[in-house]
């Protein structure tokens, strides 16, 4: 049973509203990645990226528009995504996404992910008043466009709407009351390489100019609370290179994330760089084997005092697999899974998608 340790009346309401209030100073302008602001949207999407420790940037085989719109042209298919997932801590999530080519250069495609806590309901106050639900929802859209240069060169673009619903005050019938936000205008720019039919790399910025502006319920006040919320721009140098184990098909696949400045485009006081790796091998036709590491940050205390680092790092061990249906109704099914440790070891998130290319 959870519990809200707050006194009554409006200083119930004043901490609710503080809590939150200092929840998104906090993530603003902290350097931290476990802090920062739209964390939301750092975990990987999709079981293939997220069994292969969320390394899915440089060639994803779905969900273009969410890991790589430049991609979008590249697929000479149309493809349809669904997938949910169950996360440590009661979390939830699901997503959908489609993409197509108009020919003869031109591809589009959109995501959706909602992420929550549906079911946190079990809350008390500090006099073991039973509380209203206390849910929260994160609804993502991001809808890319691409084109086609060539056979090595493609590029795109994706833009996010950005929808939260959070708790911020309990009234006077001990009921929660949610504030919500729309953020609109928030975009990824990408470029993929491919100078190897092997090899294929590719270059992103994303979260660029996305932000949310709250207006605060805060109940017992004569007016709400303003803040802005402005997630950290991302750049990422991905890459995947494909060889063989056993003489069978082995790929490696690597996102390098690097966050320099915060959401006004000023230089943090300590730059972070977090490095994502993922392997898969195509055992058998149909059946490939899923592993990786993700959130495994680089900074100066990994030369300066080892010891200290990995007493602190805070990294996620995964593993997945895919099963490969060919032939289905003139297309190709796929059905991912992938599970992964999360950072704080509180449990073991699990991901399971199907992915229809037609």
């Amino acid at each position: 049973m959870a519990r809200l340790s707050w006194h009554s009346g409006a200083n119930v309401r004043c901490a609710a509203a503080a809590l939150v209030i200092g929840a998104l100073a906090h993530t603003a302008a902290a350097a931290a990645i476990g802090g920062r602001s739209g964390a939301f949207l750092r975990a990987p999407v999709g079981a293939t990226a997220f069994a292969m420790g969320g390394a899915g940037s440089a060639a994803p085989a779905y969900l273009c528009a969410w890991w790589n719109p430049a991609l979008l042209s590249a697929s000479r298919t149309r493809r349809i995504d669904l997938g949910m997932g169950v996360r440590s801590l009661g979390r939830m999530e699901s997503f959908a996404s489609m993409g197509f080519r108009i020919p003869p250069r031109v591809g589009m495609g959109i995501a959706v992910l909602y992420r929550g806590d549906p079911f946190l309901d079990d809350l008390h106050d500090a006099e073991e008043n039973p509380l209203g639900g206390g849910a929260y929802t994160t609804l993502t859209i991001k809808t890319g466009l691409s084109y086609f240069i060539n056979r090595k060169w493609s590029i795109g673009a994706a833009i996010a709407i950005c929808y939260q619903s959070l708790p911020t005050a309990i009234n006077a019938d001990n009921t929660l009351e949610n504030s919500t936000v729309t953020g609109i205008g928030g975009i990824d720019l990408a470029c993929s390489w491919k100078p190897r039919p092997d090899l294929s790399l590719a270059l992103l910025v994303r979260n660029l100019n996305a932000s949310m502006d709250w207006e605060i319920t805060t109940t017992g006040f004569d007016m709400g609370t303003r803040a802005t919320d402005r997630v950290l721009p991302e750049f990422v140098l991905a890459g995947r290179l494909q060889r063989s184990l056993y003489g069978k098909p082995f790929i490696w696949t690597s996102d390098l994330v690097g966050y320099v400045f915060d959401g006004d485009w000023d230089r943090l006081e300590r730059a972070e760089t977090v490095l994502n790796n993922g392997f898969e091998w195509q055992t058998w036709e149909t059946f490939y084997l899923r592993a990786g590491i993700g959130d495994l940050s680089i900074d100066s205390k990994l030369f300066d005092d080892a010891s200290e680092y990995f007493n602190r790092a805070a990294l996620r061990i995964s593993a997945g697999f895919a099963l490969r249906f060919a032939r289905v109704k003139r297309g190709e099914l796929w059905i991912n899974y992938g599970a992964a440790t999360d950072k704080a070891w509180a449990g073991i998130d699990q991901i399971l998608d199907v992915s229809y290319s037609f």
